[in-house]
């Protein structure tokens, strides 16, 4: 596991994140995912028919996320972890 730091209020990993994706946000049609390492959320904007095809069964069945220069943790996430807001992922099996 990658080593952790904290910097600004929020950790971030040494090493690059481990992102795994867990759900999708119908409304702004972008998957979500999760880094195990340190917790941070992010999204990925954009996904093809087959990565949203995909991710579609990852609440139940999560998978690691290959391509880390295309996730975004935007401010909205940041916020949403600030107030108090949480995601309850499910547990990786592995």
């Amino acid at each position: 596991m990658a080593e952790q730091r904290k910097g600004d209020g929020m950790d971030y990993c040494d090493r690059g994140h481990d992102w795994w994706v867990y759900s999708t946000a119908m409304v702004s049609g972008c998957l979500m995912v999760h880094c195990r390492a340190c917790g941070m959320e992010g999204v990925v904007d954009d996904p093809s028919l087959n990565e949203w095809k995909r991710a579609f069964h990852a609440p139940s069945n999560p998978y690691r996320w290959e391509y880390p220069d295309r996730v975004e943790v935007a401010d909205e996430v940041r916020d949403m972890v600030e107030l108090g807001g949480h995601v309850t992922l499910p547990e990786y099996n592995i």
